[in-house]
């Protein structure tokens, strides 16, 4: 009966390697956004597409390949304000869901933040100095005040009151919990 018991542990441990592996607190998972997210038209809980935008490995092992469906969600959307007191707007996002072929990791991330900065919507206007991102896990960062150019040839402002994450961002997230693989049914 002993035997049994440690073969049926064994067997298990075998299965557990073969279909899945965990993803350790603070691994990063870089994805690429598909869809543009602005402070002034998305809001909280609306869905963001992506997909992972290199091989994720862990432990020697690949994951999850390149272009692997990924799942973010608007955690925080403040739009801009206008009128004498102008306020820029604020758009966070947070990975939730990673495909893979053998099933999906529900994720617990840190948030991507853009904020909007000044008062013009000229992509180089005066005050304008970019926007931050701020995460739960690796702290504040610069953005670029240049503009930016999404795949349609539009150049979007980096630096206006409004917030924008265009679409082809490639964000960097971090695990903030270890996340088992949801195997598919």
């Amino acid at each position: 009966m002993r035997n049994l018991g440690l073969g049926l542990a064994i067997l298990l441990l075998a299965a557990a390697n073969v279909f899945g592996t965990d993803l350790p607190r603070g691994t990063k998972i870089t994805v690429r956004t598909s869809a543009t997210v602005t402070s002034n038209r998305s809001e909280f809980g609306d869905p963001v597409d992506a997909v992972l935008a290199g091989d994720l490995v862990v432990n020697g092992k690949v994951i999850a390949s390149q272009g692997a469906p990924a799942h973010c969600v608007v955690s925080a959307a403040d739009p801009a304000t206008g009128g004498k007191a102008p306020m820029p707007g604020s758009v966070s996002i947070r990975l939730e869901t990673l495909e893979t072929p053998e099933g999906t990791y529900h994720l617990s991330t840190n948030q991507y933040t853009r904020e909007g900065r000044g008062r013009s919507r000229s992509p180089l206007g005066a005050g304008s100095s970019g926007g931050i991102t701020i995460d739960s896990v690796g702290g504040v960062r610069p953005q670029s005040p240049l503009p930016t150019q999404d795949p349609n040839g539009v150049t979007l402002a980096a630096g206006g009151p409004e917030a924008i994450i265009p679409a082809d961002t490639v964000i960097t997230f971090k695990a903030a919990a270890v996340s088992s693989l949801e195997p598919k049914r």
